[in-house]
């Protein structure tokens, strides 16, 4: 609600358009979804999903200063959130795309000191500047000062990119729920550093790593970014009843 500060509720619908607090539906998202699913050719799927997006957005309404979508497509609803935790767990989060995410981070802090890339979050105006030639810059600034270590280090990871050496992931596992709800707490560079460093001699590794070399992603794959269920925050309109949203208990 501290989102909604200032305005009136005829008008909160306007709020829930391009960052949807409520239930997550919003045109970034759908926006995303449908250009990955046909960039990444998702066999068999992505024509399915883009229709059912395209549904929603064809059958949506403001009803009582709310977006609302009609009971017809509810199980288009329901399908928009399985594919967004299918494109998370098997796209967006798949180890070659952490490999490279982590890599281009890497990259731009070892430049950060000599391009103050981290400073134009101060202006809008530099900010925006701020696209995929910021990894040019790193290369050809790089060319241009052979004796700055920190940009040299920068292009070494650039052109790793380039030629898909990409981070390895050395491992995986998963957390269950219930270990999840058991005061878990989520594991860390550190240790994972420490452990190997103490049992180099009993595995006869003589490599020491320390955590500049370690990246520990957790991740979490849901429906959307909170615990509960997000249907039940849809609202749908019957058009028998165009005027009285109602909630859904279960979508298909």
């Amino acid at each position: 609600k501290t989102h909604w500060s200032g305005w009136t509720a005829k008008d909160q619908w306007q709020l829930q358009i391009v960052a949807n607090v409520t239930n997550g539906i919003d045109v970034d998202k759908l926006d995303y979804l449908m250009r990955d699913a046909l960039s990444v050719g998702v066999c068999g799927v992505d024509r399915t999903v883009i229709h059912g997006i395209r549904r929603l957005l064809d059958h949506c309404k403001v009803v009582h200063g709310e977006i609302c979508y009609s009971q017809e497509i509810q199980d288009d609803v329901a399908n928009m959130y399985h594919f967004r935790a299918y494109m998370h767990h098997n796209i967006y989060q798949h180890p070659a795309v952490k490999g490279a995410e982590y890599m281009v981070v890497a990259a731009l802090r070892l430049a950060d000191p000599v391009l103050k890339i981290s400073s134009k979050i101060n202006s809008v105006e530099d900010y925006v500047t701020l696209d995929d030639r910021i990894l040019c810059t790193i290369t050809e600034r790089a060319a241009a000062e052979p004796s700055n270590a920190q940009l040299q280090a920068a292009a070494a990871v650039v052109r790793r990119l380039e030629v898909q050496e990409l981070f390895h992931c050395v491992a995986e596992a998963d957390v269950l729920q219930q270990v999840l709800g058991n005061g878990y707490k989520p594991l860390k560079a550190s240790e994972i550093v420490a452990k190997h460093n103490r049992s180099r001699s009993s595995v006869a590794c003589s490599v020491q790593i320390s955590e500049s070399d370690v990246v520990v992603h957790n991740m979490k794959v849901d429906y959307w970014s909170r615990a509960e269920n997000p249907l039940q925050f849809v609202q749908l309109y019957s058009s028998d009843q165009e005027d009285a949203p109602l909630q859904p208990a279960s979508v298909g």
